[in-house]
């Protein structure tokens, strides 16, 4: 998806309009003609993922900007770390489901239960996107539905509320949208050295996709339009487990 390419096919119609009249034994012969134009172009969709580049420390190098795939940190108790991926889409891109898989390989030694220091889960959460799906090899997946619209605890079945619709095809060369996944993450004061150096090498890893809407919309079968949809993702892409619906 690094690259896209838009082609235009240019269709012409024209008409002929003859409209002959007898006035007095003369004729007079009235012509006109219109000519309409469409042009196609090919619906893309573009999807791009950074975050700000930090030092070991988790401290923010980038200022406002986002310019790093990916950070290392070294590890310490009781310690918050700058970790803020957004991913940005193109506003030429056509209408889209908003998916993100995560597997976060040190949600188990992330700070709980402390309203200043949510986890990447929580901040997810309120920054739109709702849970959708798990499975055995510990990846979660995420669609984007909105601020409004998340349910804590709602795995599968139908969202309620919907979903949003991201990108946007008529606004060509304007504004990249940028959608917040988390900021942060604190290691939890509860822990030992020796038991934090198992962590050592863990990763935390996000992968976002983006799909048209259009032939997703509605339920077939037993599976909704978002389902059907991440199907389609899952055919054209790898993953470790048990990731499609209907599994």
């Amino acid at each position: 998806m690094k690259k896209k390419f838009i082609t235009a096919a240019i269709l012409s119609l024209s008409a002929l309009l003859l409209v002959a009249a007898s006035v007095l034994g003369t004729f007079a012969f009235f012509a006109a003609s219109t000519a309409v134009s469409n042009t196609f172009t090919v619906g893309s969709v573009k999807i791009n993922m950074l975050e700000s580049k930090t030092n070991e420390n988790g401290e923010d190098q980038d200022g406002e900007n986002r310019t790093s795939d990916g950070n290392s940190y070294k590890l310490v108790p009781n310690k918050t770390y700058v970790k803020d991926p957004a991913i940005f889409v193109n506003a030429d891109s056509v209408a889209s489901y908003l998916f993100i898989k995560v597997k976060n390989g040190i949600s188990t030694i992330e700070k709980q239960g402390d309203a200043e220091h949510l986890t990447m889960e929580q901040q997810m959460m309120a920054n739109g996107w709702q849970l959708i799906k798990s499975n055995d090899a510990g990846e979660k997946l995420y669609l984007y539905v909105g601020k409004d619209n998340v349910v804590a605890g709602k795995v599968e079945g139908e969202l309620p509320h919907g979903y949003i619709a991201v990108g946007n095809s008529s606004s060509v060369g304007g504004i990249v949208e940028t959608y917040e996944i988390f900021n942060s993450f604190t290691v939890t004061d509860d822990i030992t050295e020796a038991k934090l150096a198992d962590y050592a090498g863990a990763k935390v890893t996000l992968t976002a996709f983006a799909i048209q809407t259009d032939t997703f919309t509605e339920k077939v079968g037993d599976l909704y339009g978002y389902q059907r949809a991440w199907n389609a993702i899952v055919n054209r892409f790898p993953f470790e487990s048990g990731t499609a619906y209907g599994d």
